[in-house]
């Protein structure tokens, strides 16, 4: 496959993991009774989703890895915007839930950045 068609499909397959993961924790915090726990489920969500759909993402392929977990961490900090946009949220949700998946995106990233380094090291 070649390296292009390979880092797409990586990108979809990390994007599918972390919308997942957010539609999966919405469902969870809409069968719990109304209160801060629901809504802390949904931060935990956003922000665990986009940690693994950045760090799957790079695992999937060979270079540029932190280029394309960063895609999947922009992918999912609009996604994050626009739902706040389109149906109001309390502002600590809003602001949580983007200051987490910026710090996931950026903690993936940083870990992505370190495995590179180790592995340079190692060759």
């Amino acid at each position: 496959m070649p390296p292009v068609a390979r880092a797409l499909l990586s990108i979809v397959v990390g994007i599918a993991v972390a919308l997942g993961g957010t539609w999966g924790s919405a469902q969870l915090a809409d069968c719990m009774a109304e209160g801060s726990l629901a809504w802390l489920v949904r931060v935990a969500g956003r922000v665990v989703s986009t940690f693994a759909g950045a760090t799957i993402t790079a695992a999937l392929v060979p270079a540029r890895k932190a280029l394309v977990a960063t895609v999947v961490g922009l992918v999912m900090m609009s996604a994050t915007f626009v739902t706040f946009v389109a149906r109001p949220h309390p502002f600590w949700v809003a602001s949580s839930s983007m200051c987490g998946v910026i710090l996931a995106h950026l903690g993936a990233r940083a870990l992505i950045l370190r495995r590179e380094a180790r592995d340079a090291e190692a060759h």
